[in-house]
């Protein structure tokens, strides 16, 4: 005869009350980072956060690990990492220091480019009157010659 568990009412409080953010049982390390447990889609797919995705690919390009070494600590597709990597700009520091840096340089070159920009008008405006000068003798001729048949 089978005897029944008997069920501690202590245990199942003790279960219910244990933190959502276990450590993964797929993942144990993560390069000294231990992965908490993932949300997931209906369909069973893992979503992750972006600070997650920017932290993980900051760790590639630092060079601590490759694409593939993280792939397989973390228990991601190599393919996955490839596309946060291309996806995820090189440098995403604060907007604030992008934008300083970019007006700095937008101040150094923009004599340069605008000297360019010069040159590329005078270059279109010299192309432009040629093909009128052709245009012009192009209908000249064609009047020319349907005035010469009547």
């Amino acid at each position: 005869m089978l005897k029944e568990p008997t069920l501690n009412i202590d245990e199942l409080l003790a279960k219910a009350k244990k933190p959502s953010a276990e450590v993964s049982p797929c993942v144990p390390d993560a390069g000294g980072v231990y992965m908490a447990r993932i949300a997931r889609k209906s369909d069973g797919r893992r979503i992750f956060t972006d600070q997650f995705k920017r932290q993980q690919i900051d760790r590639v390009r630092r060079g601590e690990l490759t694409l593939a070494e993280l792939s397989r600590k973390q228990g991601i597709a190599r393919s996955l990492l490839q596309r946060w990597k291309r996806l995820m700009p090189e440098g995403h520091e604060s907007a604030g220091a992008a934008r300083t840096r970019v007006s700095q340089a937008r101040e150094l070159g923009s004599v340069q480019y605008i000297r360019e920009l010069h040159l590329l008008v005078g270059k279109q405006t010299l192309e432009l009157e040629q093909l009128r000068t052709e245009l012009d003798k192009f209908r000249n001729g064609r009047r020319a010659l349907g005035a010469s048949r009547l």
